[in-house]
């Protein structure tokens, strides 16, 4: 039920923004940052990038983020490693003025990881909130976020992320 539910808000926004782009309401933007994850009490870290555009009259956005692990951690006698973790949100964003914003985002992804040299992969409904602060001239920012990973086959995760972030075309 939880991954219908990510898919349907995902389709809606594909749904709306061939009418979005149209009235030229559509942003596009990217960003670029550290990522610490607690997974199974393993703290991990990676390097996450993200891309995504928005409708600004309508407040939401989709985006697409990967990850790839940099830092590993030993739990008992085996060493945790992130190989790799990606998915698609739905967005919402709301903005507090014309250089802070809200968001909240709900989507699906895929965890991959290495226990003592195994690989493991399980995937997962991810939601989570944050906030963006664009410096002077509101092409250029910082971002902050929490995110929660509901994982199928393993326990659930935590990830804070601290990225920059660029929006095109402003």
């Amino acid at each position: 039920m939880k991954y219908a539910i990510a898919a349907a808000a995902v389709a809606a926004l594909f749904a709306v923004s061939p009418a979005a782009a149209q009235d030229g309401g559509l942003n596009y933007y990217g960003s670029v940052g550290y990522q610490s994850i607690d997974l199974d009490g393993a703290s991990l870290g990676a390097v996450n990038g993200r891309v995504g555009m928005r409708n600004d009259g309508m407040g939401l956005g989709i985006e697409v983020e990967g990850a790839a692990g940099v830092d590993d951690d030993v739990v008992g006698l085996a060493n945790v490693e992130l190989k790799s973790q990606y998915g698609i949100y739905a967005v919402a964003f709301l903005p507090a003025s014309d250089s802070f914003e809200l968001l909240g985002r709900i989507g699906y992804g895929r965890t991959n990881i290495e226990v003592s040299g195994v690989e493991v992969g399980d995937d997962s409904f991810n939601w989570g909130v944050g906030a963006q602060w664009f410096f002077k001239g509101g092409s250029n920012g910082l971002r902050g976020e929490w995110t929660r990973y509901e994982l199928d086959g393993a326990d659930d995760s935590d990830a804070f992320t601290f990225s920059f972030v660029h929006r095109f075309g402003r």
